[in-house]
């Protein structure tokens, strides 16, 4: 179901892939044409109630956040696809290939092995005014991937940026049905920048450690319980409200 072969690791400014068709295309649209309507996001018809610490972007994610609707949406038979996927990224084999295809940098960044938790799996779209800035994801995920499935409502902003030293040190144009997969390093900070105009639609995952950090050079949040995972990221390194880094 998924392309995860002859991928290019890339190592600046941090470990990483990009991949164009990542989704067997008959899969992908299938996903496509069944992406959630709104009323299965927030305070929707179906919706679970749950909101996000993002301006503008909705999701509806699986039960790692507690209690949530994500079971009902999957249930539907003309959701088979979304269940079929939701699966396939929850398995052991995908985990241990993309592992696989980043062992060269795991001792680099310090990463410590231990048990893993369920996955965070998020179905998210966004739009007018979304924008998240330089920051790195919470310490507990080994990797991430971020599916793009639509992407021809964008009519500003809306691609992935890596950045290094404060600037911008890579940015993909992102398009229907590509991924960007990195390592949760240390230094791995990335942006939804600059703000989006229009509406994008995704899927974030995250591999997740048992652990409340599997990064020997991050430690965890002082904040929080492990078990109830939430979106905060205390790791943003820009400060809009003052217009500077911090």
């Amino acid at each position: 179901m998924l392309n995860l072969k002859n991928l290019e690791l890339r190592s600046e400014p941090f470990p990483h892939f990009f991949v164009n068709n990542f989704i067997e295309k008959n899969k992908f649209i299938q996903l496509y044409n069944n992406f959630p309507t709104v009323d299965w996001f927030g305070g929707g018809k179906n919706g679970d109630g749950r909101k996000t610490s993002h301006t503008n972007r909705f999701n509806l994610s699986a039960g790692q956040y507690g209690e949530t609707n994500f079971d009902a949406f999957m249930a539907k038979d003309e959701n088979k696809c979304w269940k079929e996927l939701y699966q396939e990224v929850s398995s052991v084999k995908f985990r241990q290939t993309v592992l696989n295809l980043f062992e060269t940098e795991l001792d680099k960044n310090s990463y410590i092995e231990s048990e893993f938790s369920p996955i965070t799996f998020d179905v998210s779209y966004q739009t007018d005014g979304y924008v998240n800035p330089p920051h790195l994801d919470t310490p507990y995920h080994v990797f991430q991937a971020i599916v793009y499935l639509s992407t021809e409502n964008i009519e500003q902003g809306g691609n992935i940026t890596l950045w290094k030293d404060q600037k911008i040190a890579k940015c993909y144009e992102v398009k229907n049905n590509s991924c960007l997969i990195w390592l949760n390093t240390s230094d791995s900070y990335h942006a939804a920048y600059p703000e989006l105009r229009g509406e994008r639609r995704l899927i974030y995952i995250g591999i997740d450690s048992v652990l409340p950090t599997c990064w020997g050079n991050r430690a965890a949040p002082k904040t929080g319980k492990f078990d109830f995972k939430n979106a905060k990221s205390p790791w943003r390194i820009y400060d809009f409200s003052k217009n500077v880094f911090i």
